[in-house]
């Protein structure tokens, strides 16, 4: 056998992996993300009071934790969630051609 057929039994192993595990994490995520961005909303909330009082206080420590939070909340919202949610997206598309016959 060539490495064509190696290669459409790597595929096929990737395939029932992303259908068994990581289409649903992408599915769960896409339902749950409008709670988790209410969650972010009230973290962020949290952490803008919790960098005022530190600024407040002249605590560059817990002003830097502070940032740091916001900037993670927002990496998480702005980049990580939606690349999830996107390749979820993409996976299945990939997995449908496939199924179609259409490679």
């Amino acid at each position: 056998m060539g490495s064509g057929g190696t290669a459409s039994r790597t595929f096929s192993s990737i395939a029932r992996l992303h259908r068994r595990v990581g289409l649903p994490m992408t599915d769960s995520l896409r339902a749950e993300l409008p709670r988790m961005l209410e969650e972010h909303q009230a973290i962020r909330t949290a952490t803008v009071r919790l960098g005022d009082v530190a600024r407040a206080q002249h605590n560059d420590e817990v002003t830097h934790l502070a940032r740091k939070l916001e900037l993670h909340a927002r990496s998480e919202e702005e980049l990580f969630y939606p690349a999830a949610v996107l390749v979820g997206d993409l996976v299945r598309a990939r997995l449908q051609t496939r199924a179609r016959g259409e490679v």
